[in-house]
């Protein structure tokens, strides 16, 4: 019989997730390194983990605001902050 609603709690480190994101990258659907990073982070959210202390989805968050483009239409790949 199956446990619901189990609540797990733990912590990864932000250089962990970047590792593991590049180990899953030839699997993920992600265009570049920033997307895959993000499904790993919505990894942690269903699991209920943090990221170095943080909540992922905020992480997240940044890694969208900083892929913005910039006035004249060109990328800005800025990873963390």
């Amino acid at each position: 019989m199956k446990t619901k609603n189990i609540k797990h709690n733990g912590n990864i480190s932000l250089d962990d997730v970047i590792e593991i994101a590049k180990v899953m990258s030839p699997r993920s659907m992600a265009k570049d390194l920033s997307g895959t990073v993000k499904e790993i982070l919505g990894a942690c959210v269903s699991v209920g983990c943090t990221v170095d202390g943080k909540d992922p989805k905020d992480l997240q968050q940044k890694i969208a605001d900083k892929g913005r483009r910039d006035s004249s239409g060109l990328k800005v790949v800025v990873f963390f902050v």
